[in-house]
């Protein structure tokens, strides 16, 4: 194992860093939309290309790639960022609520709530992160398990009731598994996404609030808004005087782009109207388009429990796929393996790692079986 091989490399955001205090200077982006640095020593410009997205393919390997660069251009520097401590890079959200209750203080079974709505927005903004819908159900759980996971739950601040969650800034790769590892995920980009969600959400509440219109809410669902959000939303701002959720960014990390000052959406029982109307909007709209179709041999078979929902392997020829089923189609499912039949799928896709996961699944169809066990 070389030092290359140390997980906390594959952070876009480490590198800028260390570029920046080496003296290297932004100078845009190339026209692969990749973060161009740029270096005159010598008489001679050199640059380096940091990637913005790890999900992109090829991003890994040129973010190793721009490591040995700067690590030949200057030597020792690896060894000095690695001895750093990064464990401590927190990015902070908020969420602050003022009751009828004495300063400082709030009922318990609203203490309680705040703590639901805590998790239920930063769980909503995490899933947005891994893909925009307007009703998510069981999909992108994953992202959510490895968000919240590394997320601590910080100290209560002074006069208004506040949940404090310490989010992570860097790689969510440790505890991962081999799939997921080939696809890291930032912290930050996903606290990003959080803010980008909340953000959409309350232009979407003005605009209800001045026209009456939904049509604000479906448009959102590009930028994150979704029914669990606005459920989160909801549970934050009844009863609420006055709710803040706000966003601040570690300063110790130098973000690749964008603006680190922190952000503040505020939200009041007033709001909550508007809130149900999209939970409830969103929910009715149908997205058919969402739902993906994959046809080919089972090649996988796993349940937890005897009489519970179950997770079968699709293999296409393309790809393969995670299918997770319920108890009934799980068994045709079984039954299509046994007789080494074709089998037609749907369900909501969730891109985890290499591999796609269908939630909600159901089987549509067993091709090439004979009828009489089907």
């Amino acid at each position: 194992m070389t030092l290359f091989d140390d997980e906390r490399l594959m952070n876009p955001e480490l590198l800028a860093r260390a570029l920046t205090d080496a003296g290297w200077r932004l100078m845009g982006k190339s026209k692969s939309g990749n973060a161009r640095y740029e270096d005159i020593q010598f008489g001679a410009r050199r640059w380096i290309l940091v990637p913005e997205d790890l999900r992109v393919p090829g991003a890994a390997e040129l973010l190793s790639d721009a490591w040995r660069q700067l690590v030949e251009l200057s030597p020792g520097l690896l060894e000095r960022i690695l001895d750093q401590d990064f464990s401590g890079l927190h990015d902070s959200v908020r969420f602050r609520k003022e009751t009828a209750a004495p300063r400082g203080l709030i009922l318990w079974h609203e203490g309680e709530q705040l703590v639901r709505a805590a998790r239920e927005t930063l769980a909503a903004g995490a899933k947005a992160f891994s893909g925009k819908r307007a009703y998510f159900g069981n999909s992108n759980s994953g992202i959510v398990q490895r968000y919240l996971s590394a997320t601590y739950m910080g100290q209560t601040g002074i006069g208004s009731y506040v949940v404090t969650a310490l989010t992570p800034v860097l790689s969510l790769g440790e505890g991962l598994s081999k799939e997921s590892a080939a696809s890291p995920v930032q912290g930050r980009d996903v606290t990003l996404s959080v803010a980008t969600a909340l953000g959409a959400a309350v232009e979407a509440i003005d605009h209800y609030q001045s026209t009456k219109s939904v049509a604000g809410f479906r448009e959102a669902v590009s930028c994150g808004l979704s029914v669990e959000l606005a459920r989160g939303l909801v549970a934050l701002a009844e009863n609420a005087e006055e709710a803040t959720i706000s966003v601040d960014l570690d300063r110790r990390s130098i973000p690749l782009v964008g603006n680190d000052e922190p952000v503040a959406f505020e939200f009041t029982a007033a709001d909550v109207p508007a809130l149900k109307q999209a939970e409830l909007t969103l929910a009715q709209d149908p997205e058919p388009a969402l739902r993906q179709q994959v046809r080919g041999r089972v090649h996988l078979l796993t349940k937890a429990e005897v009489d519970g929902p179950g997770v079968i392997g699709i293999d296409t020829g393309a790809g393969k796929y995670r299918v997770r089923l319920n108890p009934d189609d799980y068994a045709r499912a079984v039954r299509a393996h046994e007789v080494e039949a074709t089998v037609v799928a749907e369900g909501l896709p969730s891109k985890e790692g290499h591999l796609v996961w269908l939630y909600e699944g159901r089987v549509i169809a067993v091709e090439n079986a004979p009828e009489t066990l089907f």
